[in-house]
């Protein structure tokens, strides 16, 4: 992300974090129904293993890691944010976790995760540059980090409305983009209508039957 768009966004999460402390409405949630669908959805990549490790691209005060926990998700926690007020006011709530300063559009980490988190933060739309590679650089350098998936989300340019400082994509786009990383994907535009959630898997393994060998399917659900 460019300099300008990176200062104007620590500083407008650290006046919210100044105005409502360490809360959800720091992060500019109006309601925790609203955080915990979120984190539902993304968290909706496949089961997870209890001891499995998590790298949350833009954990804001690594409310993610609270989340996982109440699941009985015990595995290790690593929390990045551009914002170093946040990273240590994050610090502070969860002294046992892992949080880091780092600009994924410029920076990696010289190891992987098991599963990649980022939600809510490829969404912004750089002030200058090319916003769509912005994200396809921030996407790829997260998949690669990743040892067994990468979930996150971005707005869907099938709106009646635009915001100026919001990334929209076209979905037709974000198919064919997927497919430049992996096989294996799922689009869900099931959650919110102009926000579409993307799941990439790295195991793209097939059996016999030509059924990806980590696809784990469900029964139907018949309501009345």
């Amino acid at each position: 992300m460019d300099e300008i768009s990176k200062s104007a966004m620590i500083e407008h999460y650290s006046t919210l974090l100044d105005r409502h402390g360490p809360t959800m409405a720091a992060l500019e949630y109006r309601s925790e129904e609203q955080q915990i669908k979120r984190y539902s959805v993304l968290a909706g990549i496949g089961p997870m293993g209890v001891l499995s490790s998590v790298l949350d691209v833009g954990c804001g005060l690594g409310h993610l890691c609270d989340f996982l926990r109440r699941y009985g998700w015990n595995g290790a926690y690593t929390g990045i944010d551009i914002n170093p007020t946040m990273v240590a006011s994050a610090r502070e709530r969860l002294p046992k976790d892992e949080f880091m300063c780092v600009d994924m559009s410029c920076e990696s980490l010289d190891r992987q995760f098991d599963y990649v988190f980022c939600g809510a933060t490829v969404q912004h739309r750089p002030r200058s540059g090319d916003p769509i590679k912005y994200m396809e650089e921030m996407v790829t350098r997260m998949f690669a980090m990743t040892k067994i998936g990468l979930a996150f989300d971005v707005f869907s340019n099938r709106v009646e409305f635009t915001d100026d400082q919001k990334l929209y994509v076209d979905p037709s786009y974000l198919v064919n983009f997927c497919l430049s990383l992996t096989r294996r994907y799922v689009l869900r535009n099931d959650y919110r209508p102009y926000e579409i959630v993307v799941y990439l898997y790295k195991n793209v393994a097939k059996n016999d039957l030509n059924i990806f060998t980590e696809w784990i399917g469900s029964e139907p659900r018949i309501i009345k």
